[in-house]
């Protein structure tokens, strides 16, 4: 007869993930950036306001950046008078506007929140 052989380990390593106690959520950063973007959506919406309903205004806005004239594409963009301003980008696609959260007392932009609107063109 054989010998019996008790395997005294388990086939598989055992772990086990040990409990994490996670702090009580602080809401007040969060629902003041959602209130921020709040209001730079209010300032997006009337520039794509603008820019849906002024064929002028999107003929200059886009002969603007096919020329690469970026100083030009942010001039237009800007001379619609809003709360916040956004950076300009554009590609052969189309155009990206930057909304950022920025004050009088802090004219740097916030690093709180951000609002990005992609439109194409072709």
């Amino acid at each position: 007869m054989y010998p019996y052989y008790y395997n005294i380990f388990p086939p598989y390593p055992t772990y086990t993930i040990p409990y994490r106690q996670y702090p009580s959520p602080d809401t007040n950063q969060f629902m003041n950036s959602a209130m921020r973007i709040h209001e730079m959506m209010n300032s997006a919406q009337t520039i794509v306001n603008h820019i849906a309903r002024s064929k002028d205004f999107s003929t200059r806005l886009m002969n603007a950046a096919q020329g690469s004239n970026i100083a030009e594409v942010n001039r237009l963009v800007k001379s619609i008078q809003t709360t916040y301003s956004p950076i300009a980008h554009f590609s052969p696609d189309g155009l990206v506007l930057t909304f950022f959260y920025q004050t009088k007392a802090h004219p740097t932009p916030d690093s709180c929140c951000q609002l990005q609107i992609k439109m194409r063109w072709i």
